[in-house]
């Protein structure tokens, strides 16, 4: 079942992703101001981005400035733009506390600043964003069948067969 992709916007599957995921599993938040270090992205077939960022914690808050990108995207080699990436926290209901970006990307004059987990690069764009600026959406969105969800909840649904 399944049918075919039927919108030409670009998946978050096709971008590299800038996770605060990743940011917490090795300690970043943790570490003071002007700490350097950089991140990369891999696939089978080597390496496919770095990225060299550096921790600012000043009177405006945490951010994270990304110095220098090198991102193979559809087989080009570029070097990207620099940028600061706000980070905002939330306190969870249970404790402790949950890293926020907020998306440096202008929209109408403004900067979007909205509060997200991952922030994307799409090939031919230079600064990571979220989804909204990015206009991206998920794969399976883009192919799923709603006629398998209407099977799944009702057998007697299959075309040509009557009980």
């Amino acid at each position: 079942m399944g049918r075919p992709c039927w919108s030409s916007r670009l998946t978050v599957e096709q971008c590299l992703p800038l996770t605060v995921e990743s940011f917490n599993r090795s300690g970043t938040w943790k570490c003071p101001s002007g700490t350097t270090d950089n991140s990369s992205w891999t696939v089978s077939q080597g390496s496919l981005g770095k990225v060299d960022y550096s921790i600012q914690n000043d009177a405006d808050g945490l951010a994270i400035r990304i110095r220098r990108q090198d991102a193979l995207l559809c087989g080009e080699l570029r070097l990207l733009e620099e940028c600061l990436i706000p980070v905002t926290t939330t306190r969870p209901h249970l404790g402790g506390k949950r890293h926020w970006f907020r998306c440096p990307i202008l929209r109408d004059g403004k900067v979007c600043g909205r509060r997200a987990g991952r922030l994307y690069l799409p090939p031919g764009a230079s600064v990571f964003g979220c989804r909204d600026c990015h206009n991206l959406t998920y794969w399976k969105s883009q192919t799923h069948d709603k006629s398998e969800d209407a099977l799944a909840r009702n057998l007697f649904a299959l075309p040509g067969d009557t009980p």
